[in-house]
């Protein structure tokens, strides 16, 4: 990560966190971590991601995209539990974006400095590296967040996309299950969210 951007990041968080007497620091890992944790992120994410599609494409195939918005509320969090649980690693993996559309995807502080990252990136139309990684110690514990980038793409965009081009029946569910949606008016492309995988070293 660029080192002015880095810092100025983490200044602001330290800032906000200034009152507070939790000990945090965040920092790049060293090669051997990156690999490592690179690593785990990269097999766990692929993993996801194909599980995640697979579900959608045959929800959408089965009842249309109405069934493929009840999928998401039933089963995303489940099967994403499921691909961690099935680590041989300590790890806990989470969707976040601050245009969430289920409240459990909110970021936490630290997240936020990764969305940011990669906010700016592509504001300025800078290609976005395959993943991120932050080395963090908080409360005498240390610990990595692994964050892959997602995008907006053509599947994305049946429940993301325009409200106005959506078919009321969809607009309905989505307002039901979801009353605070942020996470509409995408376009393809755009960035929507940050697949973080956090990876807590065995004592």
């Amino acid at each position: 990560m660029r080192p002015l951007i880095f810092n100025c990041l983490v200044l602001i968080l330290l800032l906000i966190l200034g009152c507070d007497t939790t000990e945090l620091r965040i920092s790049e890992p060293s090669a051997e971590e990156t690999q490592r944790i690179k690593t785990i992120g990269d097999s766990l994410s692929q993993k996801l991601l194909f599980s995640l599609k697979s579900e959608l494409s045959k929800a959408i195939q089965q009842k249309g995209v109405v069934n493929a918005i009840q999928v998401c509320n039933i089963k995303a969090l489940p099967i994403t539990d499921e691909i961690g649980k099935s680590s041989e690693y300590l790890v806990d993996i989470k969707r976040t974006t601050t245009k969430y559309r289920n409240p459990k995807n909110k970021p936490d502080e630290i997240e936020k400095l990764a969305l940011e990252y990669f906010k700016n990136m592509h504001n300025n139309n800078e290609p976005f590296p395959d993943y991120y990684i932050q080395k963090v110690y908080e409360n005498n514990k240390q610990f990595f967040n692994y964050y892959k980038p997602l995008k907006t793409g053509s599947l994305c965009l049946l429940c993301h996309g325009d409200l106005k081009t959506m078919d009321e029946s969809l607009t309905n569910v989505l307002n039901r299950l979801y009353p605070n949606d942020l996470a509409t008016g995408y376009k393809e492309g755009d960035f929507r969210a940050l697949l973080r995988i956090k990876v807590v070293d065995k004592e």
